[in-house]
């Protein structure tokens, strides 16, 4: 959800609102989306700006580049 959200870029504030999560979640979500490489935030001044790298608008497509494609699928740990 919140990497939809990020696709026409937000800030941090914005992602709580339009998601209806804390601030806490939401810096939870987008580490893990920027460790993934599926986006990319930028400080400015007191706000942080999301925006998508050239991996999540891919994924959100449907589509990954040839040089993704090598790394296999992602397959979520066993709990």
């Amino acid at each position: 959800m919140l990497l939809r959200i990020v696709a026409s870029g937000a800030s941090s504030s914005e992602l709580a609102r339009l998601a209806g999560i804390s601030p806490a979640t939401v810096t939870f979500h987008t580490r893990a989306l920027r460790d993934a490489k599926l986006i990319s935030s930028q400080r400015h001044s007191s706000v942080v700006l999301h925006v998508l790298t050239p991996l999540g608008a891919a994924l959100l497509r449907g589509t990954v580049p040839s040089e993704e494609a090598s790394v296999g699928p992602v397959v979520p740990p066993r709990l």
